[in-house]
């Protein structure tokens, strides 16, 4: 399977991922705080031909800085520990391998692992990290993808973004996007409505107004669970449950324990 998805566009991929076109404002150090806070969707050819100025600095897709990415693989094999699982991950572009710290007190590997196997596709979030002069994944967040089509649109969304990012949007005259700010943006990873009616008229009462105060927070990496339920005033189990519907349904995205950010 992972051969089959390897083309020769898919190959040449380095460029960073950008959403939708508003080019309010794009200065330079807007466009780097801007994308580096954003949630990128991104292959695993981007992810090792990235690139720092030293050890301490962020990276960087093109001229682009990336923290938090979400890429679709293809998982050819689940490491499970102690305190830690490790995914050996492939996309049909590369591979690369991926480290999840877990609870060591969660029951059964299932648990520890959130259902994901050998074999099987899963979308992962989290961020890039760097051993010796090895790669790999930090984990945030993995889950299993049933449905086909999500690797297929992923993989079609990052020729789109690509192209975009280095000719430019369609209709604008043809040049590059040189980074964008994402408020406000059509995303495909989320269910904004653009249209004149609400954009969260498809959520419930808790999780309209989590969203509302996310999109409040500017930059940082993300806001603890505790401080999301005292800003809502809401109980913090019906906020969990809230968080982990907005996740599955790409409206937020885990940054790392227990700290939440909106797409």
């Amino acid at each position: 399977m992972e051969n089959a998805l390897t083309t020769r566009h898919l190959d040449d991929f380095a460029g960073g991922y950008v959403q939708g076109s508003p080019f309010g404002e794009n200065s330079p150090g807007t466009v780097k705080k801007a994308t580096s806070h954003s949630l990128r969707p991104v292959t695993i050819k981007q992810l090792l031909a990235s690139t720092q100025a030293h050890g301490d600095a962020e990276w960087m897709l093109g001229d682009c800085e990336i923290n938090h990415i979400t890429a679709i693989t293809h998982v050819l094999n689940v490491q499970v520990n102690p305190t830690n699982n490790i995914y050996e991950l492939g996309d049909g572009t590369g591979r690369i391998e991926a480290r999840h710290w877990v609870d060591a007190s969660t029951e059964g590997d299932e648990g520890k692992t959130n259902g994901v196997t050998s074999h099987m596709y899963a979308r992962v979030t989290g961020t890039l990290k760097q051993f010796g002069t090895k790669k790999y994944l930090n984990v945030a967040h993995i889950q299993p993808v049933a449905d086909p089509h999500e690797l297929i649109f992923h993989l079609f969304e990052a020729v789109y973004v690509t192209l975009e990012y280095s000719r430019g949007p369609v209709g604008g005259g043809g040049e590059p996007m040189q980074g964008v700010t994402f408020g406000g943006s059509q995303s495909a990873y989320s269910h904004q409505n653009q249209g004149s009616g609400d954009q969260y008229s498809h959520m419930n009462d808790i999780e309209r107004r989590i969203m509302q105060f996310l999109r409040s927070q500017q930059g940082g990496d993300g806001v603890h669970v505790a401080a999301i339920g005292r800003a809502i005033k809401a109980d913090p189990p019906v906020v969990s449950d809230a968080l982990d519907k907005l996740v599955e349904g790409g409206d937020v995205f885990i940054t790392s324990d227990n700290h939440y950010a909106a797409i």
